[in-house]
């Protein structure tokens, strides 16, 4: 019976990895510059989904039950890029002219440890610290901290907890080989194949994951409905958001805006987001959205925004010069941010309230995300998408003003059949799809532009902008990938009904 190599190699990974080195520095001294094409070699392995979901799920495992050297799975969040550097004994000479690799190799004999230096090649690698991708999937941390049979591991672990969102977030270390720690940006979402490393002493408690290869982590993988099926689904969703909103404009425009992707930056120049400012909210409509909202978002963080909330603590990512503190906010691309400003009522804003107020207001703007330093500051992309729920408009700069009717809507009665629900999810999955404009649409929009310029000259180029903005996501809410003269029509016709910020 011939077994698949990607059986073999999650059976024993690290003989696979050991003979894939061997073979590569037969002959002659090893140059450990680059991956060695490890990571290429390992993606090939598990090119397919159904080979890949063969590995075991870190999330999904008892901990208690991990042993060292074991290939597993983990989906995360990039919390910190610089959790650490070292060095390592990457190949050492067993013969003369024979070497042996070692990178992810973690045993080594009594006599490979005391080799002389020049029977070894030094290698570095540079650690990542990965978190629950906040919003997605939690774990009971101090349940699994508890299989780990140490109460001092359980202690040190507590070390990190800066770094955690909340009391049942895990963290682990990622350690990359060849220069891998390059590809990866902090706050970016990824899904990562390596060999584990028990936690230990000298891991501070926290356990290690050796990358061998990771992608992109966007979301869960679903598929996006074709435009025929769009087109029944859209209107099911609709009735949903409109029974909480009270007004169909309002669930329309709620609807782009969590379709919103940002598709192009430049400096001062954000194509593709669109941020809505829902009015006349109450703190029982927030909630009954908020129900609604959470069975078909992925990633989706809350936060109140009112005086006692801004002036608490930072909703920025900050830095002593030592570690890096994570906050609420520190979100990876995709997620869904909705701010409460229900509660928002007179009082003095702190150092701290001021801070806060700039770090969203440039979040929204210009969607940068920024981290502090002690005598510095830098920021990051950040693709989220953004609606704030508020009395009045909001203090806040979103694109575009929509009132709902205010009142606290009955109880909604949401879908249970999970066919159903997972059409919704599958909609929702649209938002990193891009719809463009065809040639001849071009012609047809700066033809209306200027007409509409002739009788109306409060329309001007941001005007314009929103427009084309929103026919792309009108667009998108029926699964095409192409905007067309009723899609651009459509959203002229809803911006009529908006307050343009």
């Amino acid at each position: 019976m011939v077994i698949a190599l990607s059986d073999s190699f999650i059976e024993n990974p690290r003989s696979f990895l050991q003979r894939f080195q061997d073979a590569l520095f037969a002959g002659s001294k090893p140059d450990l510059q680059g991956t060695l094409g490890i990571d290429e070699e390992v993606s090939n392995i598990f090119a397919t989904e159904e080979r890949i979901r063969k590995i075991p799920n870190y999330l999904d495992c008892k901990w208690s039950e991990l042993k060292t050297g074991q290939l597993l799975r983990l989906q995360g969040m990039v919390q910190d890029t610089n959790f650490g550097h070292e060095f390592f004994a990457g190949a050492v000479e067993v013969n003369e002219n024979i070497w042996r690799g070692c990178r992810y190799i973690l045993d080594f004999s009594e006599d490979e440890m005391h080799l002389d230096e020049s029977k070894i090649v030094l290698d570095e690698r540079y650690s990542l610290f990965l978190t629950n991708v906040p919003g997605e999937r939690t774990l009971p941390v101090i349940e699994a901290l508890g299989n780990w049979g140490s109460e001092s591991l359980k202690e040190r672990s507590l070390k990190y907890s800066n770094r955690l969102q909340a009391s049942n977030d895990t963290g682990v270390c990622v350690k990359c080989y060849g220069g891998m720690e390059t590809k990866v940006q902090v706050c970016q979402a990824i899904d990562v194949i390596g060999i584990y490393e028990e936690p230990s002493e000298y891991s501070d408690g926290l356990p290690i994951l050796h990358m061998l290869c990771f992608k992109d982590y966007t979301q869960s993988a679903t598929q996006a409905p074709s435009p025929q099926q769009a087109e029944i689904i859209r209107p099911k969703i609709l009735k949903y958001f409109e029974k909480v909103l009270g007004e169909n404009i309002a669930a329309e425009s709620l609807m782009l805006a969590l379709l919103s992707n940002v598709v192009h930056k430049t400096t001062g120049l954000v194509i593709g987001g669109f941020t809505l400012n829902l009015t006349n909210c109450t703190s029982e409509l927030v909630s009954q959205l908020v129900s609604v909202l959470r069975p078909l978002i992925k990633r989706m963080v809350i936060q109140k925004v009112n005086v006692a909330e801004l002036n608490r603590k930072p909703l920025y990512p900050l830095s002593d010069g030592e570690t890096l503190d994570t906050s609420h906010l520190q979100v990876a691309p995709g997620t869904l941010i909705v701010l409460d400003e229900t509660e928002l009522s007179s009082g003095t804003l702190n150092d701290v309230g001021c801070r806060n107020v700039q770090f969203l207001s440039s979040l929204i703007s210009q969607q940068d995300l920024t981290f502090f330093y002690p005598f510095s500051s830098f920021t990051v992309h950040s693709n989220v998408r953004i609606i704030i729920l508020s009395h009045g408009r909001s203090i806040l700069p979103a694109d575009v003003g929509c009132r709902c009717r205010g009142d606290s809507p009955d109880t909604i009665e949401f879908p249970t059949d999970s066919d159903e629900l997972q059409e919704f999810c599958n909609f929702f999955h649209m938002w990193n799809m891009r719809a463009n404009i065809p040639e001849n649409m071009l012609d047809y929009i700066q033809s209306t532009y200027v007409s509409s310029r002739q009788y109306n000259k409060e329309i001007n180029e941001k005007t314009l902008s929103l427009q084309i903005n929103c026919s792309r996501l009108y667009a998108k809410s029926f699964g095409r990938q192409l905007v067309s003269r009723i899609d651009f029509e459509a959203a002229r016709s809803l911006i009529n009904h908006w307050t343009v910020n």
